[in-house]
């Protein structure tokens, strides 16, 4: 079972698929930009579940299959991938200008920061070999395994977040009422049950007596705990969340068919029932308080970094040195779902999930140049698809990864990149964030 889904050539945002019309015109636009800096934001790459099969085979009529690495890891695919799209920046950077090709020249202008959970650092320093094959490269994180404000400001109690207002913010989305969201998901709910217990499901609240039913858990939005999660969303939604996010992964690790969702998991329903991962990560990172709390101390760094590019001047709250031309920072799904729902960003990639987070999957930052010497900011998710995750496809200018144009509200423009003037784009942010979550 392989997905075969025709890769759009044209850009993709806020869910809408431009006309073939339109993708061919926005393709014939003349860029006479000059990029002279990119940050890259990405995903870390395919891991297992972070938590042992035991937790999750009570939800399922047969065990999960094993991994070849401990819960949470990297995989040996899943790195392949990463040097494979490492590879695939490299050329792109090349061809516009921003690199040279030369490893040993590159290698002073690029700068790697990860989270220090092994499944990032090993990311980051997957896409390392891939950017830079002939020379070593120095990876930096936060040193000792300490929690990393960049990543987890709310496990530091970063700014002490109103946990209360966390809470009603949530409860707010959802109308003070969790049973009509699950109802809303009700379709994505009985397919997710009907591949865990390997028959037609009708009723959500059904399910053999040796097996827990998802559909039938109860949803709750509760207080968080501070130096933990901003708020305790927990239930059917969640663990659903959870499953069908495994499906996912076992299918962009190159598992064989029998594997993933034990072969009873046709095309279209990797796509739908992702949708209840796609709905957990809405609600718990990009709503706008919990958003704030979590994402602000990101897109600060980023915000300072890309000024600190366009001035040459060392920058407080920025990543790398002046005069670098490429930062690569490796993180973690819910910190790019925080980072967009400050932004009020959305996407749409071939193969995924509306605004889906998926493995390796990345946010660019360029800080491009016009002929008058005026500096913007161009935005766009990139992500290779589930087929190209699947088989390992080696990615080219010729053969790339899915790309989507990103709209920022109060910077964009209205040319076919949506790019945002520097100073508009770092006002529009500034106004956004909330600097009472950043360090």
């Amino acid at each position: 079972m392989r997905l075969h889904v025709k890769l759009l050539t044209g850009f993709l945002v806020a869910g809408l698929t431009l006309g073939a019309d339109e993708r061919l015109s926005a393709q014939a636009v003349a860029d006479n930009t000059t990029l002279q800096f990119a940050l890259v934001f990405s995903r870390h790459g395919v891991r297992p579940p972070t938590k042992t099969n035991d937790n999750y085979n009570l939800y399922a009529s047969q065990n999960f299959p094993n991994w070849s690495v401990a819960p949470g890891y990297l995989t040996v695919h899943g790195a392949q991938l990463m040097t494979i799209l490492g590879g695939y920046y490299r050329q792109y950077f090349v061809q516009q200008g921003l690199l040279t090709g030369n490893d040993a020249t590159d290698v002073n202008s690029e700068y790697f920061y990860a989270d220090n959970a092994e499944r990032t650092y090993a990311t980051g320093q997957a896409l390392a070999a891939g950017l830079l094959p002939s020379v070593p490269s120095t990876v930096n994180e936060l040193a000792n395994g300490a929690t990393d404000p960049l990543f987890y400001p709310v496990k530091l109690n970063l700014g002490s977040p109103n946990l209360s207002l966390a809470q009603a913010a949530l409860s707010g989305r959802v109308g003070n009422n969790p049973p009509a969201l699950v109802q809303a998901y009700k379709t994505q709910l009985n397919e997710l049950e009907s591949v865990l217990q390997n028959q037609p499901i009708t009723d959500p609240t059904y399910a053999p007596s040796f097996i827990t039913s998802i559909g039938a858990m109860p949803l709750t939005v509760g207080l968080g705990t501070v130096n933990s999660s901003i708020v305790n969303f927990a239930g059917s939604i969640d663990t659903a969340s959870t499953i069908a996010e495994i499906f996912l992964l076992e299918y962009c690790d190159g598992m064989s068919s029998g594997n993933i969702g034990w072969g009873r998991l046709s095309e279209d329903q990797i796509i739908d029932i992702a949708k209840l991962h796609t709905v957990d990560f809405d609600l718990v990172d990009r709503t706008p308080y919990l958003a704030q709390t979590q994402g602000s101390n990101l897109l600060l760094h980023i915000v300072n970094t890309l000024n600190q590019a366009a001035t040459g001047t060392a920058t407080a709250h920025a990543l790398g040195a002046p005069g670098q031309k490429l930062v690569m920072l490796t993180g973690h799904d819910n910190q790019l779902a925080a980072m967009a729902g400050v932004m009020r960003a959305d996407w749409a990639l071939p193969t995924f999930a509306v605004d889906d987070t998926p493995p390796g999957g990345a946010m660019v930052f360029e800080l491009r140049q016009d002929p008058s010497g005026n500096n913007f900011v161009r935005v766009y998710y990139v992500a290779a698809t589930m087929d190209q995750q699947h088989d390992a496809t080696p990615l080219s200018l010729q053969q790339p990864p899915a790309k989507a144009a990103i709209f920022v509200p109060n910077a964009s423009t209205g040319n076919a990149y949506f790019d945002c003037p520097l100073a508009t784009f770092t006002s529009a942010m500034m106004a956004s964030l909330n600097t009472a979550y950043t360090n």
